[in-house]
């Protein structure tokens, strides 16, 4: 008895911590700088803990900081690498085979399309473009900026850079792009900025509410006829 109890509250206290982790805002910060090489830092964060890849004079570096402890993960070995890229693709020449070796017995039986053409209505697909769009709502960026300095080879096109920029920025005013233009050299140097929230539990209870739509079942049940009357 005492046994079953543990095991309850256990299982409780992993739920109530997934529920938790679930619920909490995650922000997510992408940054970059290039000049002659590239520099970025992607970094996920809650109000306890961070994690950080990023890449500084080509020099990588991963971490995971919760409040003041800070552990950084250690980069894998070229010869690592090299073996994991080798076993891949030995894997991919392997499933190319089998792929082969199935077309090849599809060749000799034939079958018709096994998908229910009739499902793919207007209104079903209305239906799954409004999911899918809620969904990139809820994770697409609150904030972005970039900046450019642009610099060409011949001058004229650099004023025809500056000419469509501001044209653009006249019709978009809120157009989160800088560019300034270099006229004494060729050059290119770019920095930018998106950042944004993501709150796991929102998604999972779009999607929940999408999967036990009226319509998602119906269609759902449709298909499966289909497959069943087969």
């Amino acid at each position: 008895m005492i046994i079953l109890l543990i095991f309850l509250y256990l299982l409780l206290f992993i739920l109530l911590l997934a529920i938790f982790f679930i619920s909490i805002p995650y922000k997510y910060i992408i940054n970059y700088n290039y000049k002659e090489n590239l520099n970025f830092r992607l970094a996920i964060r809650t109000f306890f803990f961070r994690i950080v890849y990023q890449k500084q004079d080509n020099i990588e570096s991963t971490y995971l900081k919760i409040f003041t402890y800070k552990k950084e993960f250690a980069k894998e070995s070229e010869e690592s690498i090299e073996k994991k890229v080798e076993d891949m693709v030995v894997e991919k020449i392997e499933e190319a085979k089998k792929a082969k070796k199935e077309k090849e017995k599809g060749k000799e039986k034939k079958k018709k399309s096994n998908f229910p053409l009739k499902v793919l209505s207007v209104e079903n697909v209305k239906h799954v473009l409004r999911f899918v769009i809620d969904l990139l709502k809820m994770i697409f960026p609150r904030h972005l900026k970039l900046y450019f300095l642009i610099g060409l080879e011949e001058p004229h096109l650099n004023g025809w850079t500056l000419a469509y920029y501001h044209s653009l920025k006249g019709i978009y005013p809120k157009l989160p792009i800088n560019i300034d233009v270099n006229w004494e050299e060729e050059n290119f140097q770019s920095k930018g900025e998106l950042s944004g929230t993501i709150i796991p539990i929102q998604l999972f209870f779009r999607t929940l509410v999408f999967i036990f739509s009226i319509r998602t079942i119906k269609v759902g049940w449709q298909v499966y006829k289909y497959y069943k009357n087969k």
